[in-house]
């Protein structure tokens, strides 16, 4: 897909989907652009941004998100940080690279404060049982790991395989509920 197309309708609807965007002809760079533009109608971002953990190791994360207005979120200080590779990764062996990625992150700081949760965009799961998914997401749930993610032409932030956290069509959504409060 090319980042330059157009992805939203004028009444600010997506356009596209996760097929659309996901297909194996597009690339992690466009895929990022296409995504951080539709975040930052509800979101500050950073791009390219370094951490470090407790022990002083330094990394680079893709992006950073805080809310433009925290006023709606149970947690006023929630930021997210994202994590984005090439749409068609599918082999367990490459998810769960990007599953130690992201938890490696989601124990740094930013600016003297812990990530709410780091967000893999994509994270796919195929599994044959649905008691499969389930349980992997109520796991990685708990590492602190969730997704962005299209649910039709609905870019969601999304935990534990269903909670929506924040939809672009509605806004926050469990973010009103949900702490993801850290120390």
């Amino acid at each position: 897909m090319n980042p330059q197309q157009k992805v939203l309708n004028k009444n600010g609807h997506c356009l596209v989907d996760y097929e659309q965007l996901y297909n194996n002809e597009s690339t992690e760079a466009e895929a990022k652009k296409i995504i951080l533009n539709l975040l930052k109608k509800d979101f500050h971002i950073a791009e390219e941004v370094h951490i470090k953990n407790g022990w002083g190791n330094s990394y680079r994360i893709d992006a950073i998100i805080w809310p433009k207005k925290p006023d709606e979120w149970a947690n006023k200080d929630v930021m997210f940080g994202i994590e984005f590779k090439k749409p068609d990764i599918e082999k367990i062996k490459d998810i769960s690279l990007l599953v130690a990625q992201c938890r490696r992150y989601y124990e740094c700081k930013h600016n003297n404060k812990f990530f709410s949760m780091i967000l893999a965009c994509p994270l796919k799961f195929d599994y044959a049982h649905p008691h499969d998914i389930y349980h992997t997401c109520r796991i990685i749930d708990r590492l602190g790991i969730g997704e962005i993610r299209f649910v039709e032409k609905d870019l969601r932030i999304i935990c534990n395989e269903v909670v929506t956290q924040w939809s672009h069509e509605r806004g926050v959504i469990e973010g009103k509920i949900n702490q993801y409060k850290r120390n």
